[in-house]
C-alpha cells in the first residue's frame, strides 16, 4: 500500500495545485480523509473539519458505500482523527444548519 500511496499522493497534489491555479479563484476547497498521510496539509492555507456524531457517520458511510457497520467502523478507525491546531469545525448532525456555519467561517 505504501508503494501505491507514494505514486498516487504526489500526483493528486500536483493535480490539485493545477486545478486551483486554473480556477483563478482566491478560494478553493479540497475534501480529503487522508490530510496528513497524503501530505495535503502542505498545500493548504486553512483546514475545516466536518464532524458528526459517530453513529450518524457510520450510518451515512455504510449506506453510501454499501458496507456493514463493522466495515464502516474499521474504515473510520483507519483514518487519522487528529485535529489540526488551527482547524475550524462544521457540525453536520442533521440538526445544526450548515449554511450559517459556512457563512460565519467565510467571514472570518
Amino acid at each position: 500500500m505504501a508503494a501505491i500511496n507514494a505514486l498516487v499522493h504526489p500526483a493528486v497534489l500536483r493535480d490539485i495545485k493545477r486545478w486551483a491555479a486554473a480556477t483563478g479563484s482566491p478560494l478553493c476547497f479540497v475534501e480529503t480523509a487522508l490530510l496528513r498521510e497524503s501530505n495535503m496539509i502542505s498545500i493548504l492555507d486553512d483546514v475545516w473539519t466536518v464532524t458528526a456524531p459517530i453513529e450518524l457517520c457510520i450510518n451515512r458511510v455504510a449506506r453510501r458505500s454499501n458496507l456493514s457497520p463493522e466495515q464502516t467502523r474499521a474504515r473510520i478507525a483507519s483514518q487519522s482523527n487528529d485535529l489540526i491546531a488551527t482547524h475550524k469545525v462544521i457540525v453536520n448532525d442533521n440538526i445544526t444548519p450548515i449554511i450559517p456555519q459556512l457563512t460565519a467561517l467565510l467571514a472570518q
